[in-house]
């Protein structure tokens, strides 16, 4: 009886050790094949091997297709900035308003509790408390608007500090003071005191240390 198995021949052909070595050599070239930066004799080498090894041309086809991917994903996102653009500028506009108001707001009130101070060391002593109390809640939102803003570093927190200490001794020139010549000496440190609040709190490190 003869057997109905018939023997097939594989039709894969085993890639020699030269075209292997020459295919990965092929590959490692075909990103800057891509780019356009080999020389025109390696372009040429290329071309003839991707017209004739049918994995390098696949190869190349999937490159080509992710750097294309790539390409309308970079393209989008470069949309979607630009398109956003406008919104993000007026929102940083609003932020920064909002800041200024409440750096304003509370360097009034550090001004204010060093008038309630004052009166409670002069007049009447239960406004101390208040004074106190106040004083340090002005300061500490002085500091969290100031991390809000970066990183506090050494300088910053000297600048600061020295600031609404001098803050302080400008308001009680200015407020206790019976002498046109010391009152007008407040004036002064209270500008010193605000720019310095002002630059510690909104600029960076290098121009404070600087």
């Amino acid at each position: 009886m003869k057997n109905s198995y018939e023997p097939y021949e594989s039709v894969t052909t085993e890639i020699s050790p030269p075209e292997f070595g020459s295919c990965a050599l092929i590959q490692d070239l075909l990103p800057l094949y891509l780019e356009g930066e080999v020389s025109p004799g390696s372009r040429d080498t290329i071309v003839e091997h991707l017209a004739r090894c049918e994995r390098c041309a696949s190869f190349l086809a999937g490159a080509q297709s992710v750097r294309a991917q790539l390409r309308r994903e970079r393209t989008a996102r470069d949309t979607v900035v630009a398109r956003d653009q406008p919104t993000r500028q007026a929102l940083s506009a609003r932020q920064g308003v909002a800041s200024m108001l409440a750096l304003l707001i509370l360097c009034t009130l550090g001004g204010t509790a060093t008038l309630l101070l004052g009166i409670g060391l002069d007049e009447r002593p239960s406004m101390f408390p208040a004074g106190a109390l106040l004083g340090l809640l002005a300061t500490a939102g002085l500091v969290a608007l100031a991390r809000r803003q970066g990183g506090m570093s050494l300088p910053r927190w000297i600048v600061l500090l020295a600031s609404i200490a001098l803050g302080v001794m400008a308001v009680a020139f200015i407020a206790f003071s019976h002498q046109f010549g010391i009152a007008l000496l407040g004036m002064l440190l209270l500008a010193l005191a605000v720019s310095g609040v002002w630059t510690s709190v909104f600029q960076n490190d290098r121009v404070v240390a600087g």
